[in-house]
């Protein structure tokens, strides 16, 4: 997604045992895009693509799993960064 122009996107924790992850992207298009008063989230457009690399991470680590991805914070509501929270349920 760095490479697209999207933002600055890095992996700040990933458990594969507990099937959670924190993802961190730094100066999202989308973010930039909208400014900080836009008063909401609107970097929900990475939620589903880094949900689909989580569950390929837990097929390949022989592990099952609903992976979901949620904003928790963004550049567009005044944070300093977008923070998106990726866990799974009934990791197996």
């Amino acid at each position: 997604m760095s490479q697209r122009g999207h933002g600055q996107v890095s992996i700040e924790a990933l458990d594969l045992e507990a099937g959670t992850g924190t993802i961190v992207a730094r100066h999202s298009a989308f973010a930039l895009g909208y400014g900080p008063e836009a008063g909401r989230c609107v970097c929900y457009v990475f939620q589903g693509s880094f949900a689909g690399g989580m569950g390929y991470l837990l097929e390949c680590a022989g592990r099952t799993g609903e992976p979901v991805c949620h904003e928790m914070a963004c550049a567009a509501s005044g944070a300093t960064e977008c923070r998106l929270e990726l866990r799974c349920e009934a990791v197996g």
